[in-house]
């Protein structure tokens, strides 16, 4: 007998024959979904096999590292993040504990990600799967907690979403022959990716009331197990006591039902009582300098290759130069010091990045957001090349014509964005394929823009907004078409785009530096007639914040209940530059705010 709990290897819980497939535990809150799923944890550890546990809300998974009275240690498990955690974790690790788990290093892991705030989850999980996949040794049971999160049935607007999915679905369709076997837990079956719940060769079925939970699970045992056993397990579905659920699984000949026995480590999922007292818990000792070794090492060498990162910092750096170049004239020295800061970073830079382009060969999305950030690197050098010396730093003396983008003009709109002037003059990287003229050079221009602004997949209407055209219109709709067909832009989603590789070896007609929110602003008001500016200029100048229909009405000068007021909120809504936070209240989209400054 185990010293912590008396299901052995000799007592299994599960079969083997389950236990070389993926597997989905199904079931509502409170109904033991996830103490089974530590059962097999459990079982798995014990007889010696790698797991990683993925648990993105609630820090459920920490009480394996105690017994189940909390008096002694249970299993070694690292934990990274959390409340609970060995070693803090941030979203843009992801990639470094995907290798490391992956690779064997980080044999027995728990990865809590309750304190990741709005769109962590999905930055994180960008990085760890893909590295997962293509570092993969062995085999690795991956327990993936609130499935629901990372695989959605449906896409609830986050930018990074659409990949969120690709990844969950690559990870449960090719992870087997990988070594990979999954472990899918979730409550809310309805809302999990059909391509997850598909792959699963078995299902352990606890309570489920909804019938929208129900119908997949049905529907799933009638195709695997048989429409009979569907049909039983239907009856008392919406009734089966806490901890008892059936296990099914057509391939390995099993359909029964099972009370499920208590897990053997620290029970830190169970709903509180409200009078329980505060317990000192003894966790399983880790060793901390290898794992922060391990980590911190890990970390550094993602972050040196990272292209988001990459790209970013070359924006601080472009915006570093701009604001040099544009200080008086008084503190010379200064701007020559920060300008050749910036030059020498700027090009070490160039070398990193070639060093990794060629390291991402063969690796589609990492070498497209490489390509990206060099093409990025390449154009800032080449516009700095015509400014600066010999000796590395800033020439005041204007050639003619000046080819530096023109300070922005703060009464008259925003100079800096997008324009058709020569491409010549900022230092193209390309030539415009043949077929191409000046209104795909300003959409092109107009996603470099948004990027400027932080926003790295912006939808065709903020892209229709700073390149001066009507975001329904037919010439904008055929210059998109005409962009896609060249290879030149791609879509991250509905109605998002981005440059592919070619799009960023394409000329620039500017150098894109980041706006300001004024500037921001007076680019989408061009666009709109005189009923959409009044509304959405009382929207700006409430800085994000809600408004009643009837105040925004009456400070727009408009009936709320008139027939242009209605018109033009629709308008307005379409154009994705308002919002409604509550059924009675408007603000001003997020985005408009996203530019920063004044």
């Amino acid at each position: 007998m185990n010293k912590l709990g008396t299901h052995t290897q000799d007592h299994p819980v599960f079969e083997p024959a389950i236990l070389r497939q993926h597997i989905g535990i199904l079931g509502k809150t409170g109904s033991g979904k996830t103490s089974t799923a530590k059962l097999l944890v459990e079982q798995v550890v014990r007889s010696g096999a790698r797991v990683c546990v993925l648990d993105p809300i609630k820090s459920d998974w920490w009480g394996l590292t105690s017994s189940a009275d909390g008096t002694q240690p249970g299993l070694p498990m690292a934990i990274l993040g959390g409340p609970k955690g060995d070693v803090p974790l941030h979203p843009s690790a992801g990639a470094a504990v995907g290798e490391l788990v992956a690779s064997g290093k980080l044999p027995l892991s728990i990865i809590d990600m309750a304190d990741f705030g709005p769109g962590g989850l999905a930055d994180f999980f960008l990085g760890f799967a893909p590295a997962l996949l293509r570092h993969m040794t062995g085999v690795l049971y991956l327990v993936v907690e609130e499935a629901h999160e990372f695989a959605p049935k449906e896409r609830a607007g986050l930018g990074n979403e659409s990949m969120l999915i690709h990844w969950a679905k690559k990870l449960a369709t090719a992870g087997r022959s990988k070594g990979l076997r999954i472990v899918v837990a979730t409550q809310r079956v309805q809302s999990l990716h059909n391509a997850v719940l598909s792959s699963c060769d078995t299902l352990v079925v606890h309570r489920l009331t909804y019938p929208s939970d129900q119908t997949p699970v049905v529907k799933w045992i009638a195709a695997n197990v048989g429409k009979a056993s569907a049909a039983k397990v239907e009856a008392e579905l919406s009734k089966l006591p806490t901890g008892t659920g059936w296990v099914c699984s057509g391939e390995a000949g099993i359909f029964d039902r099972r009370a499920f026995p208590r897990i053997t480590t620290f029970d830190n999922s169970a709903t509180p009582t409200g009078d329980a007292k505060a317990q000192a818990v003894t966790t399983a000792s880790v060793d901390l300098a290898q794992l922060k070794s391990l980590l911190g090492a890990s970390v550094e060498h993602a972050a040196a290759e990272d292209p988001k990162a990459l790209r970013a910092k070359v924006r601080e750096l472009t915006e570093q130069l701009r604001q040099a170049m544009n200080k008086p004239p008084e503190a010379p020295a200064d701007i020559e010091r920060q300008v050749a800061e910036a030059t020498a970073e700027l090009r070490a830079r160039v070398k990193v990045l070639e060093k990794a382009v060629e390291l991402a060969q063969g690796h589609n999305d990492a070498f497209s957001g490489l390509v990206a950030a060099q093409g990025d690197v390449l154009k800032v050098d080449r516009f700095m090349s015509e400014h600066l010396g010999a000796s590395g730093v800033y020439l005041p003396t204007r050639r003619s014509p000046d080819p530096r983008p023109t300070a922005p003009d703060r009464t008259n709109g925003p100079s800096v964005a997008p324009s058709t002037a020569s491409a010549a003059a900022a230092g193209s990287v390309g030539q415009l394929p043949e077929g191409l003229g000046v209104p795909h050079q300003k959409i092109v221009d107009a996603v470099r823009w948004w990027m400027a602004v932080g926003i790295e997949s912006p939808s065709r209407v903020q892209v229709a907004h700073v390149a001066g055209y009507s975001p329904s219109g037919g010439s904008f709709k055929r210059y998109l078409s005409g962009l896609a067909a060249a290879g030149l832009i791609h879509y991250d989603g509905p109605g998002n785009m981005a440059l592919t590789p070619g799009g960023w070896m394409m000329p620039s007609a500017v150098i894109v530096v980041k706006p300001s929110n004024s500037e921001l602003h007076a680019l989408v008001m061009a666009q709109l007639d005189a009923p959409g500016r009044k509304i959405l200029g009382v929207l700006l100048g409430a800085q994000g914040r809600e408004m009643g229909r009837t105040q925004l009405a009456e400070q727009a000068g408009y009936e709320p209940s008139g027939g242009t007021f209605k018109r033009y909120l629709s308008t307005l809504s379409g154009l994705h530059l308002i919002t409604y936070p509550k059924r009675t209240t408007i603000a001003a989209a997020a985005w408009l705010f996203s530019a920063g400054g004044k």
